[in-house]
Parts: C-alpha cells; structure tokens; sequence
C-alpha cells in the first residue's frame, strides 16, 4: 500500500512521462531521474527534501521507481487513449 506521499510523487512522474511518452527510452528516462525534476516534483507537492527523499527511497524499494526511471509495468499505455483505474482496498476490523 502506498502513503499519500508516495502517491504524490508517483502520480508527477507518471504524469509527466506519459507527457513525453514519444521521446527515446534513454532521454526520457534521464528527464524524469534528473535532479531538476525531481526537485520540481518536489516543490509542485510541497514537501521538503528528508521526506521527499525518504518517499522516493520507498518507491525504489517496493520497485516502483527504478535507479533509471519509472517501473515499465507502469507505463504501458492504451493505444485507444482510454484509462480504467482499479483501486483496491481492504476493510480493517
């Protein structure tokens, strides 16, 4: 399960690789992993920079964002354009 955080940070990345989707593998992978965006995606969630740094060592460990980019589980996009988004939960007792 992901935090509120992580889910933050998670849906800029997403966002901005689908964005630049039709740019080569190598460049847009060093977009999204350069410090520059990440410190923009940072400062667009307004966190500050231990906790955006732990969120981001978070995602890494539950292989969600790799030392090169994105998961590509993650961005394997419709060829229609068209999104369905499945949200799984469990009740606590």
């Amino acid at each position: 399960m992901l935090s509120k955080g992580e889910l933050d940070i998670l849906a800029a990345l997403l966002t901005l690789h689908y964005n630049h989707r039709n740019y080569p593998a190598d460049k847009l992978n060093e977009l999204l992993t350069s410090d520059e965006t990440l410190e923009a995606v940072r400062k667009k969630i307004k966190i500050n920079t231990k906790l955006f740094n732990k969120l981001m060592a978070s995602l890494k460990e539950k292989g969600l964002v790799l030392d090169k980019g994105l998961n590509p589980s993650l961005t394997r996009y419709p060829k229609d354009g068209k999104f369905k988004l499945f949200v799984g939960f469990e009740i606590e007792r």
